[in-house]
Protein backbone atom coordinates (compact mmCIF):
# COMPACT_ATOMS: atom_id res chain seq x y z
CA UNK A 1 0.00 0.00 0.00
CA UNK A 2 1.50 3.27 -1.12
CA UNK A 3 0.67 6.45 1.00
CA UNK A 4 2.40 9.84 0.59
CA UNK A 5 3.96 9.41 4.05
CA UNK A 6 4.69 5.62 3.48
CA UNK A 7 4.70 2.47 2.31
CA UNK A 8 3.22 -0.35 3.68
CA UNK A 9 4.12 -3.75 2.71
CA UNK A 10 2.37 -6.96 4.05
CA UNK A 11 4.02 -10.57 4.64
CA UNK A 12 2.25 -13.42 5.18
CA UNK A 13 4.91 -15.91 6.24
CA UNK A 14 4.22 -19.71 6.96
CA UNK A 15 2.85 -20.67 10.43
CA UNK A 16 5.48 -20.92 13.24
CA UNK A 17 4.97 -24.63 14.60
CA UNK A 18 7.16 -27.45 16.18
CA UNK A 19 8.94 -29.10 12.52
CA UNK A 20 8.40 -32.53 12.39
CA UNK A 21 9.95 -32.56 8.94
CA UNK A 22 12.89 -30.68 7.32
CA UNK A 23 10.23 -29.41 4.47
CA UNK A 24 8.76 -27.57 7.71
CA UNK A 25 11.96 -26.68 9.79
CA UNK A 26 12.37 -24.72 6.44
CA UNK A 27 9.07 -23.07 6.60
CA UNK A 28 9.95 -22.47 10.21
CA UNK A 29 13.38 -20.54 9.75
CA UNK A 30 12.07 -18.91 6.92
CA UNK A 31 9.33 -17.23 9.43
CA UNK A 32 11.66 -16.34 11.67
CA UNK A 33 13.77 -15.07 9.49
CA UNK A 34 11.65 -12.37 8.66
CA UNK A 35 11.94 -10.70 11.92
CA UNK A 36 15.02 -9.09 10.87
CA UNK A 37 13.59 -7.33 7.71
CA UNK A 38 10.24 -5.94 9.48
CA UNK A 39 9.33 -3.30 11.81
CA UNK A 40 5.94 -4.10 12.46
CA UNK A 41 4.74 -7.65 13.57
CA UNK A 42 1.26 -8.92 13.62
CA UNK A 43 1.22 -12.03 15.58
CA UNK A 44 -2.24 -14.24 15.16
CA UNK A 45 -3.21 -16.73 17.86
CA UNK A 46 -6.02 -19.05 18.63
CA UNK A 47 -8.32 -17.33 20.74
CA UNK A 48 -10.68 -20.43 21.33
CA UNK A 49 -7.22 -22.31 23.02
CA UNK A 50 -4.98 -21.66 25.96
CA UNK A 51 -1.89 -20.19 25.02
CA UNK A 52 1.13 -23.26 24.67
CA UNK A 53 4.82 -23.32 25.02
CA UNK A 54 5.33 -22.20 21.95
CA UNK A 55 3.33 -18.65 21.86
CA UNK A 56 5.04 -18.13 24.90
CA UNK A 57 8.95 -19.21 22.78
CA UNK A 58 7.53 -16.82 20.19
CA UNK A 59 6.64 -13.65 21.83
CA UNK A 60 9.85 -13.85 24.09
CA UNK A 61 11.59 -14.36 20.33
CA UNK A 62 10.06 -11.09 19.50
CA UNK A 63 11.03 -8.87 22.49
CA UNK A 64 14.35 -9.72 21.84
Amino acid sequence: MNQPEAQLVFMDTPGIHKPMHKMNEVMVKTALQTYKEVDVILLLVEATEPPGGGTGSLLRRSLM
